[in-house]
């Protein structure tokens, strides 16, 4: 694939989702509603929310049971604290998956993993990203067995430590700032960069096709290319390296 090809279309499609419900056809799926609801209720989620955002997001959505969803929204209220900015990656990553222990007995650890992570994001977008296997898959993060034993969430987390993931969004966020479009992240362009590119359930080339002729015949589309062009100027290395492990 073309790596500037993949990183302008990634751009384009957080701008997308960011701003415009298109998801499920619920109402307020726009990852800026999200935000802005998560923010009204001070960053707690409750029950109804949890379902909102998991639904959208096609992760476990058969989380239906009463009990089952207080007793999730009281774990994943917990997961971000006073201390979260502070931590790497993976030690967010480990209190993603101690938050959500009580769905283990009926799902994968995978699709817990995709859920609280998603979930986290929301209430803390900076320096950090989400978990799922499009991802996984264009970093070829593997579990691990004998001496190497260790998740596929784990060793994700860890290639995106190695290649300084934190370091890159934050440089992104710094040429985002500067654009028409400020409200945006760096993180979630390179996470819609990973799907792009792990995602083997679709054609990529085609998937790019159909989203360059959408936004082309839109009234933002300069601020989107705008944008592109910008992080393909200050931003190419840093996603090259995040991306690739290339430097």
């Amino acid at each position: 694939m073309n790596l500037e090809r993949i990183i302008r279309n990634g751009v384009a499609m957080h701008y997308m989702t960011f701003h415009f419900d298109q998801r499920k056809n619920i109402s307020g799926s726009s990852d800026k509603c999200l935000l802005n609801e998560l923010q009204e209720q001070n960053s707690a989620y409750n029950a109804e929310l949890m379902i909102k955002v998991s639904t959208i997001f096609g992760v476990i959505r058969n989380v239906r049971r009463d009990g089952d969803r207080e007793l999730v929204t009281s774990h994943l209220n917990q997961i971000v604290d006073g201390t979260w900015s502070e931590k790497k990656l993976s030690e967010k990553a480990a209190a993603c998956n101690s938050a959500i222990a009580p769905l283990k007995p009926e799902h994968t650890e995978g699709e817990i993993m995709s859920l609280a992570t998603k979930l986290a994001w929301f209430v803390s977008p900076k320096g950090w990203t989400l978990y799922d296997n499009l991802a996984a898959n264009a970093l070829g993060a593997m579990a691990g067995t004998g001496r190497k034993k260790r998740t596929r969430w784990e060793h994700f987390y860890q290639i995106l430590e190695q290649r300084r993931f934190i370091d890159c969004a934050s440089a992104i966020d710094l040429t985002i700032a500067e654009s028409s479009a400020p409200e945006l992240f760096g993180e979630r362009v390179i996470d819609k960069c990973l799907w792009l590119m792990g995602n083997v359930w679709v054609d990529a080339e085609r998937e790019m096709d159909r989203l360059e002729h959408q936004i082309s015949r839109e009234p933002f589309n300069d601020d989107i290319k705008n944008l592109q062009s910008a992080i393909l100027s200050n931003n190419l290395a840093d996603d090259q390296h995040v991306l690739t492990g290339a430097r």
